[in-house]
């Protein structure tokens, strides 16, 4: 380090003598004192230039100065230009400390550098050996890309050819067609079983390896992978059947190896002109209900019954103005923001673990619709899964497996990547306001998928159990269990709900990739390949797009573990203990004064005093912008216990306050009162989702039982599992589906209380798995605090690292489960004492291992599983010994 001395040797009298240092400086390296810290070299030449006396170099040097309004000397006599701070503008006069910039070679003051005098002593000290660079440089070095760059690209599509395209007409044709294609519906059959769909998959994967082997069409290679399925595969009539599919397959499949793309787009192209839009007929939305669960996609189906009914919206101007304003423009980073030191290196054999079988877990798991190029979940298992292909999904699998792990090793040029970091943007009515809705390719989803799950424990080292959401087992449970811990401790005085503003687009993308590198290093370089550039979102029924500069991507299966690393650093900056007063007695001060935080994503919260809350509120307003996380006063809520309720108006006049509780990830902290109010609310929402399945049941029974099984149940089972005594709440719950939809799923008019309990059951055991949540709400409760035990302790003590005792953990859920099969048991014994013989021995017989399969496997239309009205209602009369229906019967 180059700091200031205090003495100054005289300048030399004559020219033709070598000019020494302006002053002599402590260094790091004396033997190049002289060499490094001479008079500048421009002074220098300008003083031959003059070829004049000492006199005349004199006078040059006395034109130099400079006079601040203190009229100090800017350049004395025996300084430069370069001994003016840039900072304060005044000279770092001799008799100074002074510091030295290693990048700009100008001198600083130190205090205008923050730099203190103890600072300035260990900078001084040569056995350190520290290299001070400047705000101003260290400024300009931050805010310029300090991205890694991509890898150097060696093959060239100028050398390129494919079938009638050769060289630069390649990309243009390409890139041409894909604009094409994103604006078209969805028009696809499925790939036909055979030679000639073995022949598709082989060429959808030899189209990937072109990308992975780094060939000539490398450039152009995703964006072809990703149109070859729509212009394929576009099926020429609403009636045509499998044999016409193989045809076309096949004489498609011939222009696409010849380069002959744009008769295929041609073709295309009249298809979709001939495809008639869409009518919504008063029972549309049980029809796509309907057709939904036949393919097996029961989310997707409930998001069309009852209260989950989402309406999509024109795309208005207005609309696509609110669009645009939910994607803010790219923000740069602020150096307090970015994390500084040592980068971690990678070893990049941990990604050998991307192989075919990862592939293939992933995509068995996967559901949804297409992005831009609109091939969805079911086209990529069919060809990545299916057996009927021999062995050709095999080489796909690896393909993809290949272009992950490149991914995830390569820095790749960014125009590479274009086509495969696009969405689709589906504008909701949030009522009021709007909602987007993104969709990401379905092949960005399976590699990414694959990488998080390579990665899941990288993740929940470097985010538990500060921040849930990092792909911890029951993370989002655990949070509600220790805020509601929390609020519950005697020496809490409130606890702060936090919401942020459009979170997930607004977090500052520069910041989270530059400090990707040291929140998780593994997963630095495949983030970088997938968020460098921007990402155009094509919003559906229009011709207009936007691009996403900003935040994570909408249906990017890795955009919430980064989130959650992104966050960590804010985390860290809010989490700093509060200092009790100096003149407050040791032993009168409380051991913990600082508020505890729970971060789910973007949902935080924090518990304690009132004083410490408003520090953390004031510090989260203060550091979480830099990190593009803006808290929202008027949706933020203080829960406050009754008498520190004056005391909160005063210290948080910005935000909401309630004595009696508020929402909190889909359960409720508070009051009694506050409880029982948010359960009644909630349960007006079940039962409109249960009379929606009783409207669908008269029609198609079984698939309202399947929705109500594996969907629906599922809302108020989480809010049970979650929010404690609340059983007695549930009533008119119970009441709802006793009366209404078991009756409709049956085909009657109602049915005994003997019925009810029985149904209560799982199927297994001879019932219908339709359980009284009135009677399991406070077993659920219990189980859910057991299984969680472990994280929600670690968040309540606020621990920085956790580790997860899986020996413990696996006792724990083993119990769990005993316990729960004791209290079925428990049911079925006094449901057996209180039958009669016969009904004893069907109960026997519908518990043998396979009798009740049918009632658990999901209507899929695809394997024959599904019954009708009628087969339905016989099926579930005969299994309970009830009269057949004759109505409706043909």
């Amino acid at each position: 380090m180059n700091t200031r001395s205090k003495t100054v040797p005289q300048l030399e009298s004559t020219l033709t003598a070598p000019i020494p240092p302006p002053r002599s400086r402590k260094s790091q390296n004396p033997t190049s004192l002289s060499e490094k810290h001479a008079l500048p070299i421009h002074i220098h030449k300008r003083a031959q230039e003059i070829q004049a006396p000492n006199t005349a170099i004199d006078e040059f040097i006395t034109s130099e100065r400079l006079k601040s309004n203190r009229q100090q000397i800017l350049i004395s006599d025996h300084s430069t230009q370069e001994d003016i701070c840039p900072t304060c503008h005044l000279g770092v006069l001799a008799e100074q400390d002074g510091l030295l910039c290693e990048q700009c070679n100008v001198w600083h003051h130190p205090i205008c550098e923050e730099i203190n005098t103890k600072e300035y002593k260990h900078l001084q000290d040569e056995k350190f050996d520290i290299a001070f660079v400047c705000g101003n440089c260290e400024k300009q070095r931050l805010t310029t890309s300090t991205l890694p760059p991509p890898d150097a690209v060696i093959a060239s599509i100028n050398n390129a050819k494919w079938g009638v395209l050769k060289g630069l007409q390649i990309r243009p044709a390409v890139d041409s067609i894909y604009k094409r294609v994103v604006l078209w519906k969805k028009n696809m059959f499925k790939v036909p079983k055979g030679k000639i769909g073995e022949s598709f998959i082989e060429e959808v994967a030899n189209t990937i390896n072109l990308f992975n082997s780094g060939s000539n069409l490398e450039s152009v290679a995703i964006t072809m992978t990703l149109i070859i399925f729509p212009l394929l595969l576009q099926k020429p009539s609403k009636s045509s059947k499998a044999k016409d599919h193989v045809a076309h397959l096949e004489r498609r499949l011939q222009l696409w190896k010849d380069g002959e793309i744009e008769k295929l787009a041609r073709e295309c192209k009249s298809i979709q002109d001939r495809l008639l839009k869409s009518k919504y007929s008063p029972g549309h939305h049980n029809k796509v209900f309907t057709r939904l669960m036949l393919l097996g996609k029961v989310s997707a189906a409930l998001r069309w019954n009852g209260s989950q009914r989402s309406k999509l919206l024109d795309t208005s101007p207005t609309v696509i103005q609110e669009l645009i304003k939910k994607h803010p423009e790219s923000s740069p980073s602020l150096e307090s923001s970015l994390m500084k030191g040592p980068i971690e290196e990678v070893d990049n054999v941990i990604f050998d673990s991307i192989d075919s079988s990862r592939i293939e877990k992933v995509a068995r798991d996967l559901s949804g619709s297409g992005g831009p190029s609109g091939t969805d979940a079911e086209t990529w298992q069919h060809i990545l899964c299916s057996k009927q292909f021999k062995k050709k999904p095999e080489l796909l699998k690896e393909a993809v497996a290949v272009l992950a792990r490149k991914l995830c090793c390569q820095k790749i040029q960014p125009d590479h990547l274009k086509t495969y970091i696009a969405g689709r943007l589906i504008p909701l009515d949030k009522d009021p306001g709007v909602r987007p809705i993104g969709i990401g390719e379905v092949l960005r989803r399976i590699v990414g998928k694959a990488v998080m799950t390579t990665l899941k424990q990288d993740i929940i080292m470097n985010t538990a159990p500060k921040q849930l959401c990092g792909g911890l087992q029951g993370g989002v449970e655990a949070a509600i269990h220790a805020v509601r811990k929390i609020f519950e401790e005697e020496s809490t005085e409130a606890i702060l709900l936090v919401d942020a503003e459009n979170a997930f687009n607004a977090l500052n993308r520069n910041t989270a990739l530059r400090n990707l590198r040291y929140t998780c290093p593994e997963l630095f370089t495949y983030i970088l390949n997938t968020y460098r550039q921007e990402a155009n979102l094509f919003i559906s029924n229009s011709d207009d797009h936007l691009q996403s500069q900003e935040g994570t991507t909408q249906g990017d299966t890795c955009a919430l573990g980064w989130y959650a690393l992104s966050l960590m650093p804010l985390l860290r900056e809010v989490q700093v203990k509060q200092t009790e007063p100096e003149t407050e007695p040791e032993s009168d001060r409380e051991p913990n004064t600082y508020p505890k935080q729970v971060w789910y994503a973007d949902d935080s919260a924090a518990g304690g005093k009132l004083d410490q809350l408003t520090k953390w509120w004031e510090d989260l307003k203060d550091h979480g912008p830099m990190y593009g996380y803006y808290p929202k006063p008027s949706k933020t809520w203080l829960i406050v216990k009754p008498e520190h309720a004056t005391k909160a108006k005063e210290l948080f006049p910005d935000v909401q306050i309630t004595t009696k509780g508020h929402r909190y990830l889909g359960s409720y902290i508070g009051s009694e009162e506050g409880v029982k109010e948010f359960i009644l609310k909630e349960t007006e929402s079940w039962k409109a989702d249960i009379l929606g399945l009783v409207e669908i049941a008269a029609n198609e029974p079984q698939l309202a039982y399947s929705a109500f099984i594996y969907g629906t149940s599922k809302r108020w089972n989480f809010v049970c599992r979650t929010t404690p005594g609340i059983s007695d709440h549930l009533k008119h719950l119970e009441y709802c589906v006793k009366e209404d939809f078991i009756p409709a799923i049956m085909g009657k008019s109602f049915v005994p209380d003997q019925i009810r309990k029985i149904a209560s059951l799982p199927a297994r055991m001879g019932g219908l798995s339709i359980p009284d949540c009135t009677s399991t709400a406070e077993m659920e409760y219990t189980n859910s605090v057991n299984a969680t035990k472990q994280l929600t302790e670690a968040v309540f003590q606020q621990l920085t690292t956790f580790q997860l005792n899986e020996e413990l953990q696996h006792d724990i859920i083993s119990e769990v489960k005993k316990r729960k099969e004791e209290l079925y048991k428990h049911q079925r014994e006094t449901i057996m004492n209180e039958v009669s013989p016969s009904t004893q021995r069907q109960l026997e017989l519908l518990s043998e291992k396979g009798a009740s399969i049918w009632l658990s496997t999901l209507p899929l239309k695809a394997c024959g599983y599904v019954l009708n009205k009628q087969e339905f209602f016989d099926a579930l009369s005969l299994r309970y010994n009830l009269t057949l229906s004759t109505a409706n019967r043909s």
